[in-house]
């Protein structure tokens, strides 16, 4: 629904400041801001992965020869997947609203607002798998009722006031139709961080949309629905921790990576029953990378772990600087995307970010320069009416219900995630906090 004078009415007619926007689309988003960004069109994006080095040497300069092996590299071939926003707003509203004169913010910024929100999206399906889950149903959740409880806390923030949601059994396997109520999907309407909750459907989402304990939750039109992954496939497919052996055994974008799950499905470390402190995981997983021949560079966190860790580490006078870590759009570098401390662990400088976008129990220890997001178009996300037709902003196609005047953008983003030496990457998994 376009925004509308009502919307917009208290903003109207007082004097703002016109601060510009920094960085859109990459500031405070962690992984989209920091990982490596490559433009790549044609069907799909070749990704070598190096699993071995050539080898066979030999003190015989004859077994050299005959036992000499070339390196070891297998090939994904992956397809970019396409995310979508639109942004309309009344054209009335637009005209009233579009000074600095005239409102306390420019009705334009809707539009600079439809970016961020976009780029949050991307952001978050950078964690997950293709499949498109968001959540999970927890146990403790009333399934005749509205308010759904999720197994990760941290889960609440894939949700906002208005996004429709619906379920699946299993994770990727087809959606629930609607029940009683004859719809197809229920209606965000509230959420809690605290409580670790959503509100959706009217009266009673076992009736309405066939909800049960355990289910798994989507947005309409991000799941995989029995089919082809729709999403962007992040950390986890890449590095996979539910499921992981299945996940492994099944074929990666016509690769198994089971006969080598550390070099093609990244250094694994279960703690989540125990393990030590925060301290203790952390150098684990770091040792556990290297030891597989990475070189971790980057540790990313959710905030709970983060912020344990610095408690033991201020505690047991470990020492940190505070830092703030930068990333590439091509060749233009941007500085200052996002805070974190760096610190001397297990041998390596390593910089450590907190993110809410993150899962709670996971812990990441990566090697940057091995990942890139590969994505068609000048850049992720973009203003689709600009790359098309050279506009912005147009007036929107008529139909019957409108009365009045619509002006829109459309953004989008083609891409999806790659990285050419997973055994140089490590997660763990860890209690949530």
């Amino acid at each position: 629904m376009a925004a509308s004078l009502t919307d917009w009415e208290p903003a109207l007619k007082e004097m703002y400041t016109t601060k510009d926007v920094a960085c859109l689309a990459f500031k405070k988003h962690v992984l989209l801001g920091v990982l490596p960004k490559e433009r790549s069109g044609g069907d799909y994006f070749v990704q070598p992965i190096w699993t071995q080095a050539a080898g066979g040497a030999s003190a015989s300069i004859a077994k050299a020869k005959t036992n000499g092996y070339a390196s070891k590299i297998s090939k994904l071939n992956i397809t970019r997947v396409p995310m979508f926003q639109r942004v309309a707003v009344n054209a009335g509203l637009m005209t009233a609203g579009d000074r600095t004169v005239e409102s306390t913010i420019r009705v334009s910024k809707e539009f600079d607002q439809g970016m961020k929100s976009l780029a949050d999206k991307i952001e978050k399906r950078l964690f997950r798998s293709g499949t498109g889950v968001v959540g999970r149903v927890k146990g403790n959740t009333t399934i005749a009722g509205t308010r759904i409880f999720l197994t990760d806390k941290s889960d609440v923030f894939n949700f906002a006031i208005g996004d429709i949601v619906r379920f699946a059994t299993t994770d990727g396997g087809a959606l629930h139709a609607g029940g009683t109520s004859g719809t197809t999907g229920a209606t965000v309407t509230g959420r809690s961080v605290q409580g670790g909750y959503i509100d959706a459907g009217t009266a009673d989402l076992s009736a309405e949309q066939q909800m049960a304990l355990g289910d798994y939750i989507y947005h309409d039109g991000d799941a995989a629905d029995g089919g082809t992954n729709v999403c962007l496939a992040g950390f986890e497919d890449w590095l996979p921790v539910n499921d992981r052996s299945t996940k492994l055994a099944a074929s990666f974008f016509g690769l198994t990576r089971s006969t080598r799950p550390e070099d093609l499905g990244g250094v694994y470390l279960d703690a989540s029953s125990g393990g030590g402190g925060p301290s203790d995981i952390l150098t684990q997983l770091v040792q556990d990378v290297d030891t597989n021949g990475g070189d971790p560079d980057w540790i990313v966190a959710p905030v709970g772990f983060f912020t344990d860790l610095t408690k033991e580490w201020t505690n047991t006078k470990q020492q940190w600087q505070n830092v703030t870590v930068s990333g590439k759009r091509g060749a233009l570098v941007i500085s200052k995307l996002y805070p974190g401390i760096q610190a001397f662990v297990a041998g390596r400088n390593v910089t450590i970010t907190p993110t809410r976008n993150s899962p709670a129990n996971r812990l990441y220890a990566l090697t940057r320069d091995t990942w890139t997001i590969r994505h068609s178009g000048e850049s992720l996300p973009m203003f689709a009416n600009e790359i098309v037709g050279g506009d912005m902003l147009r007036l929107c196609t008529w139909n019957a219900s409108q009365t009045d005047l619509e002006v829109e953008s459309w953004l989008a983003g083609y891409a999806n995630l790659g990285c050419e030496r997973p055994g140089h990457n490590g997660v763990a998994k860890i209690p949530s906090i």
